[in-house]
């Protein structure tokens, strides 16, 4: 029996947002680490709105490529392929396509979310009651 090698590997999938590209995504699929990958060609910065570690990334990759394709947009002057989606969309079909080869996730604005409510409940609790 052969075995593909790349199969077994651990691949990335990142989501960049940019500012200048008025809501459209980034999605980068990458056997390198973010510090490797994170090369866009574009000048402006690209923030990382979410990254997954994902194992046997080459038997969910063609179903995510499908599932994506109806949100692709090619500029024309470079051909580089952004998605006119929002990113709780986008991070909803990855987590559903790679389900549970994802071995590692974060979304830095799902953590910020998360950090604000739980303020928002201690500063509720250490509030002082009615007089």
């Amino acid at each position: 029996m052969i075995v593909n090698h790349l199969d077994e590997l651990s691949w990335w999938v990142y989501i960049f947002s940019n500012p200048a590209m008025n809501g459209m995504l980034k999605i980068e699929i990458s056997t390198k680490a973010l510090t490797e990958r994170a090369r866009t060609g574009d000048p402006r910065p690209f923030p990382v709105e979410y990254e997954a570690k994902v194992r046997n990334f080459r038997r969910v990759a063609t179903k995510l490529n499908l599932e994506l394709e109806k949100f692709r947009v090619r500029r024309a002057k470079t051909g580089n392929e952004f998605l006119a989606c929002g990113l709780s969309e986008a991070i909803a079909i990855i987590r559903k396509i790679c389900a549970n080869n994802i071995i590692f996730e974060t979304c830095p604005s799902e953590a910020a979310a998360r950090m604000k409510h739980i303020a928002e409940i201690a500063a509720a609790k250490a509030a002082p009651g009615p007089v």
